[in-house]
C-alpha cells in the first residue's frame, strides 16, 4: 500500500473470512489492544474499590469524575437529575440511569462505549484505509480515558462521538448533513463549544464540497477572528462570556500564560492582545502536557501526570503531522486529510478559550494519529524527532537547574458514591 493510496482512501476492503477460518490480523489485534486497555481500567477501579485514599496518594482518581459524581449524587437527592439547572444534560442521558441501581455501573457503561469507538475506528481506518493497527493507539493509547472508566466523564462520549462524526462525513450517504449536524448536537449536550465546532464544520464542508485544505483554512481563520474580536464577542455569545472567569485567574497571574501574558502588558479583550494571547495559548495547548509533566505527589506516584504526559505526547507529535499533511497533500477531498483538517482546526478551536486546555484535544486524537500513521515516512520521522528533541531538552534541563515541576498534592476527596461501599 503506498502513501498516496493512503490519503486518498482508495484501497479495497479486506476480504472477509469464510466460516470456521480465524477472524484477520487486523481484527485480532485491536482486540488485544483493548483487552489491554481494560485490563487497565480494571486496575485503577479495583484500586478506587479496595483503597480509595491510597489512590489519592498515588493520584489514580480524576478530580473532574468525582466533581461530576458529586453533582449527580446532589442532583439525585434534591428532585431527580431532570431538573432545569442540570447542567450535565448529555451526561445525564448517558449515566443518570446508573443511580438508580449504583454508581458503580458507570463502569460497564464506559466499556460498551470504548468498544464502540475500537470498533468504529476498526472499520472505518485499519480495514477500509488499510492503516497500522497500532494507529489504534489514537483511541485506545490514551492512559487517561482507561483513569477516567470508573465514573462519568466526558472525554469517552466524546470520543465515540467524533468518531461516528468522521463515519458519517467520509461515507456521505444522502442524508449525511442533517445526520452530521445531530451528532454535534448531541455532542453539544457533553461540550458546547465542541459541538457548536462541529455544527460549524458540517456547514463548511457542505460550502466547500469537502475541499478540506479550504475549510481548514477558513476555520483557523475563524477561530483567530473570534479571539481578535473576543472583547466584543463575550457580551453576546453565552458560550464565550463564561471565560470571564477564565479572564480573572489570567489576570492574577495564576496560570503559567496568565503570568506571561502579564509580563506582556497583554490585554485579550483587545484585539492585538487578543491575537497575540491566542497564539500563546495554541503553543501552550500543544505542548504543555509533554513538556511540564508532573510524575509524583507528595504521596506516591502521580499515575494523572504520567496519564497527562503521554497525551501531550499524542498532541505534540500527531498535530504537527497534520499541518505537514495539509501543507503537503496534494490531494483535496481524501478522507485522511479531513481527518488533518478537523484535528488542526479543533486545536485552533480549544485555544479560543481563555483557559489552556489541552485535555480538549482529546477526542481528535484518533484523527491525529491516524493522519501520522498514514504520513510519509519523512514526517513521521521528524515529526517523532522534533517532539523528542525537545520534550527531552525541557523536562531534563528544568531538572538539571532545579526548576523541576514542584510534586502534585494529592486531592482530599472522600469516597465517592462509585466506590462499593462495605
Amino acid at each position: 500500500m503506498t502513501t498516496t493510496a493512503r490519503h486518498q482512501g482508495t484501497s479495497p476492503m479486506p476480504p472477509v473470512p469464510s466460516v470456521g477460518q480465524p477472524a484477520p490480523r487486523s481484527r485480532q489485534l485491536p482486540l488485544a489492544w483493548f483487552a489491554a486497555f481494560m485490563a487497565l481500567s480494571l486496575v485503577a477501579w479495583l484500586y478506587q474499590q479496595i483503597n480509595f485514599a491510597g489512590s489519592l496518594d498515588n493520584g489514580i482518581p480524576i478530580p473532574d469524575v468525582i466533581n461530576i459524581t458529586r453533582t449527580f449524587d446532589n442532583l439525585s437527592l434534591t428532585g431527580g437529575l431532570d431538573q432545569d439547572d442540570n447542567q450535565f444534560l448529555g451526561l445525564s442521558l448517558l449515566f443518570g440511569w446508573t443511580w438508580l441501581v449504583h454508581p458503580s455501573l458507570c463502569f460497564l457503561v464506559n466499556a460498551a462505549l470504548m468498544a464502540w469507538a475500537t470498533k468504529i475506528y476498526t472499520q472505518q481506518f485499519i480495514d477500509k484505509f488499510q492503516l497500522p493497527v497500532w494507529s489504534i493507539v489514537g483511541v485506545l493509547g490514551n492512559p487517561y480515558l482507561a483513569l477516567a472508566m470508573v465514573g462519568p466523564n466526558k472525554e469517552i462520549p466524546l470520543l465515540l462521538l467524533t468518531l461516528i462524526y468522521f463515519k458519517i462525513v467520509s461515507e456521505r450517504r444522502a442524508s449525511w448533513p442533517l445526520a452530521a449536524a445531530l451528532t454535534g448536537v448531541a455532542v453539544f449536550m457533553f461540550r458546547d463549544g465542541y459541538g457548536a465546532f462541529l455544527m460549524g464544520s458540517t456547514l463548511l464542508l457542505l460550502i466547500l464540497q469537502f475541499r478540506s485544505k479550504s475549510y481548514a483554512l477558513i476555520a483557523c481563520i475563524v477561530c483567530a477572528l473570534v479571539a481578535a474580536l473576543f472583547g466584543i464577542l463575550a457580551n453576546l455569545v453565552p458560550i464565550l462570556s463564561r471565560n470571564n472567569e477564565g479572564f480573572q485567574l489570567l489576570e492574577t497571574g495564576n496560570l503559567a500564560v496568565g503570568a506571561l501574558a502579564d509580563l506582556l502588558g497583554l490585554d485579550p479583550f483587545s484585539p492585538i492582545g487578543g491575537l497575540a494571547m491566542f497564539g500563546l495559548r495554541l503553543v501552550y495547548n500543544l505542548t504543555s502536557l509533554a513538556l511540564f509533566p508532573i510524575y509524583e505527589t507528595t504521596g506516591g506516584t502521580y499515575w494523572i501526570g504520567w496519564a497527562y504526559w503521554i497525551a501531550g505526547l499524542i498532541s505534540l507529535v500527531c498535530i504537527p503531522a497534520c499541518i505537514a499533511v495539509l501543507l503537503t497533500s496534494k490531494s483535496a477531498r481524501s478522507p485522511l486529510l479531513l481527518c488533518a483538517a478537523l484535528a488542526v482546526s479543533a486545536w485552533f478551536m480549544v485555544s479560543v478559550s481563555l483557559f489552556v486546555q489541552p485535555r480538549y484535544l482529546m477526542p481528535v486524537f484518533p484523527y491525529a494519529v491516524a493522519v501520522f500513521s498514514s504520513s510519509p515516512t519523512r514526517i513521521r520521522k521528524n515529526c517523532l524527532r522534533v517532539a523528542l528533541m525537545f520534550t527531552v531538552i525541557i523536562v531534563v534541563g528544568y531538572r538539571m537547574i532545579d526548576r523541576a515541576p514542584p510534586l502534585a498534592e494529592p486531592d482530599s476527596f472522600t469516597s465517592p458514591s462509585y466506590v462499593l461501599q462495605p
